[in-house]
């Protein structure tokens, strides 16, 4: 099984959640034991030990930011997502997008499927002021020179009934900008 951490591809964010939660862990544990050898070392609570320690601290509070940030969103179901897969194949399919909104809001895109006529996106949160997601991320791909529209749906057999009625692009085969187009949504993306 490949373990490199590609966003866009299923499975990436249970896999990066918990890459998250582990480099935090440790980063909180060598804060704490630097900080403690330091001190019984010194006797005193401040020492270079002390400053190392609080240097390592800014790491892991990004670090474990970015996994707190991430914890509401789950994974669909492998048979969810081959369903998904095969009525795109071999199209342009990317999953457990996450984009974050200057406001602190995040969007999750569980499915974001790139054709010819835009790019149709599933997410499972009923509650996404998609009338405020769909400009915010239309922006980003504009900002990038990708004009394509944006749908976003909230009710996965709608999604799916869609997907199924257009034409599918070949990822091989397909013009450059619709490759940009998925490039852009990787890189907006946690």
């Amino acid at each position: 099984m490949n373990r490199t951490l590609r966003k866009g591809k299923y499975g990436y964010l249970r896999r990066k959640k918990i890459l998250l939660l582990v480099i935090s862990i440790v980063l909180a544990l060598g804060v704490a034991g630097m900080y403690l050898i330091g001190y019984f070392t010194s006797g005193r609570s401040v020492n270079l030990m002390t400053l190392f320690a609080l240097l390592t601290a800014i790491p892991f509070a990004i670090c474990f930011t970015n996994f707190i940030s991430l914890l509401p969103f789950k994974c669909g179901s492998e048979e969810e997502y081959r369903e998904v897969k095969a009525l795109v194949d071999p199209g342009i399919l990317d999953s457990e997008l996450v984009i974050a909104n200057k406001d602190g809001r995040s969007y999750f895109l569980r499915y974001a499927v790139i054709l010819s006529e835009g790019i149709f996106a599933y997410t499972p949160d009923p509650k996404m002021k998609t009338d405020v997601a769909v400009p915010y991320i239309r922006n980003f791909l504009r900002l990038n020179e990708c004009d394509a529209e944006l749908w976003i749906y909230t009710d996965l057999d709608a999604f799916q009934d869609k997907i199924r009625s257009l034409n599918r692009l070949d990822r091989d085969t397909c013009d450059e900008k619709y490759l940009r187009e998925e490039g852009t949504l990787i890189a907006i993306s946690m």
